[in-house]
């Protein structure tokens, strides 16, 4: 199960998530987005706008998997944090299958009866 931590309490992760990783919100709090300022809140929330229905946040989500199963790593938890979109979106896509390979063996087909 994805789950997320606390890097500045001295909480061990699997994944780092915050900036200047490709997981990190480059939304910050305070900084201006579409004529506002941002508040924790509107950061998180930018954040999960650009990752769920961009062109950017499409291509990262191709790598969405590498952090299933993780404990992602920030500095907000236990305060609103966009490491939540990743566990969000974890939680609603399948796991993909599990490589296997086909097997060679012919399965003997029925005849049919006329």
């Amino acid at each position: 199960m994805t789950s997320v931590v606390n890097v500045s309490n001295g909480e061990e992760c699997d994944i780092y998530c915050g900036r200047p990783s490709k997981w990190g919100n480059q939304f910050r709090i305070g900084m201006m987005h579409q004529g506002q300022k941002l508040s924790r809140a509107g950061a998180v929330e930018a954040h999960r706008d650009w990752f769920l229905y961009s062109a950017d946040g499409h291509e990262l989500q191709q790598d969405i998997e590498e952090l299933r199963d993780q404990r992602l790593g920030c500095h907000c938890v236990p305060l609103l944090c966009h490491c939540q979109t990743y566990v969000d979106f974890l939680s609603t896509k399948p796991r993909p299958p599990v490589n296997v390979t086909p097997s060679r063996a012919r399965i003997p087909l029925r005849r049919l009866r006329h």
